[in-house]
Parts: structure tokens; sequence; C-alpha cells
């Protein structure tokens, strides 16, 4: 399909007001496919370039949406909103780290070069992630908005929800029951999960140590009766008690030394 602006209010071509010649300078005009991938779904999409005070035309464009819609930036010109509802922030330019740790994922957009034509493609960035880009066809329009594979790995590995991407307003709603059940269930499937391999843990310590008591052990003492040392068999447990009983009787049976008069010891020294 060529490429050209859309008429503006009087019918006659938009004047584009951008001078770049080089590869990426007609990228605007393909980001227009993500509308007609839209429209392909059922989704009635409208495509608007908007011109914020020092931004060049199209840097900034608006996909809009019944609900809800997409704000593509694809340069630094104008920094994204976050919280504004209705426009889903999709950039062309990576985020600071502080922001991806804050809102999960951002959205990036990409422009790859095919033939003389140029495809778009959705990334989804996350913090300690590797971008994930995908095709317009593997991604999704949501309740949430837009969806990748790997924004759907992410949601489903977080036990809290995201901070919304669509606004301020919907991010300060409490989630809603089904959506407290299934982290509740997540919750409970990992506790049972940790209870059973806890479980296992345990069987197996027991089962190790009862097979090494089962064990007979044989002790070559050979070195110690060669030299002449007497052995002798240790008491059993249940001798044990009258064996001590009996050592201490014998203790206590034995005559002591007669006190010592520390003084008679200190005038024998002297007089030595």
């Amino acid at each position: 399909m060529p490429l050209r602006h859309h008429l503006g209010p009087d019918g006659h071509p938009h004047l584009c007001g951008r001078r770049a010649r080089g590869v990426n300078s007609d990228d605007h005009l393909y980001v227009r496919s993500a509308a007609a991938w839209l429209r392909d779904r059922d989704l009635p999409a409208d495509f608007e370039f908007v011109q914020p005070v020092g931004a060049l035309i199209g840097s900034v464009m608006d996909i809009k949406l019944p609900r809800g819609g997409l704000r593509v930036h694809l340069d630094r010109a104008v920094p994204p909103a976050w919280d504004h509802e209705g426009r889903e922030p999709v950039l062309g330019v990576p985020v600071d780290r502080d922001t991806l740790i804050e809102r999960w994922y951002v959205h990036r957009i990409r422009l790859d070069s095919d033939g003389t034509a140029r495809t778009v493609r959705i990334g989804t960035e996350a913090f300690a992630r590797e971008t994930e880009w995908f095709a317009l066809d593997d991604c999704e329009m949501t309740v949430r908005g837009l969806s990748t594979p790997a924004v759907e790995q992410i949601v489903r590995s977080r036990s809290t929800r995201p901070v919304s991407q669509r606004g301020a307003a919907k991010a300060s709603k409490a989630p809603d029951g089904r959506a407290r059940a299934q982290v509740l269930l997540r919750k409970l499937t990992d506790a049972q999960k940790r209870m059973r391999e806890a479980r296992s843990h345990t069987h197996y310590a027991f089962n190790v140590w009862e097979a090494r008591l089962a064990r007979s052990w044989t002790l070559d003492l050979s070195i110690l009766t060669d030299a002449g040392v007497t052995l002798q068999r240790p008491p059993r447990a249940g001798e044990r008690r009258g064996v001590a009983a009996a050592t201490l009787g014998a203790e206590r049976r034995m005559p002591r030394p007669a006190p010592v008069d520390e003084g008679e010891i200190v005038a024998r020294i002297a007089i030595e």
C-alpha cells in the first residue's frame, strides 16, 4: 500500500512538517498499520497525528478506540503521560529502571525494514528482562489494555496487580472479587506445593537414617590390642543407669585425703 498522509479538515493533503529523509523518516506513516490491525479484529480504531508544543508532526500519534486507546511516541520529544486516561503509552525509546520497577513493564514499538517497506513490531520491556518483540498478529487488546505473550507471562508470575496502564482513576480502584480469588488461589497452590516438597524431603531423610541405623559396622581395633590395651564392651542402654550408680557409689566409698593446713604448708616451705 503506498504511503500518504491523511487529508486535512479542508480536504487537501496534510502538509508534513518532518524534514528528515532517512530510512525511518516515514515510520509515523507505517504506524497507521496498527489501526488497520485493530479494525481487522472488529475494533473500530481511528488514527490521529497529534502535535504537542515543541514536537514535530509524527513524533506522537494517537490510536483511538471506543474505550481507551494507545499513544505512540516515536522519539523523546514528548514525555509519556503514564496516568492519562485512555492513552496507554507505546514507546519508540527505552525508559529508565525506576519506571520499569514501578510499572512492571512498558510497551515498546519499532519498525523493521522489509524490502522497501517497514514492519511494525510491538515490544515488552521489563526490569531485569530482555525486551521481547512480537508481530502485531501476536498481540491482543484486552481489558487491561495492549497485551503481548510476554505481558501475560509477567502478569501471571506476579502475586499483585501492576500499576494500571490505563490511568490513575482505574489504578485507585480495588481489584474485583474474582481477581482477589485468583490471587488467593495461586498463593494456596504455592503453599500446598511447598508442603508436599517438605513432606517428601522429610520422608526421604527418615528412610536414609533408618537404613543407616539398621546396618552393622565392623571396626578393626587391632592397633590397640596389639599394643596391650584391654578393651571392654560398652554397657547396653538398659545397663548404663546401673553402671553409673555403681561407679558413683564406689567413688564415694574411697578414702578422701585429710584437709591440709595452708599455714603449715607455708611454714614447711620456709624451713626448707
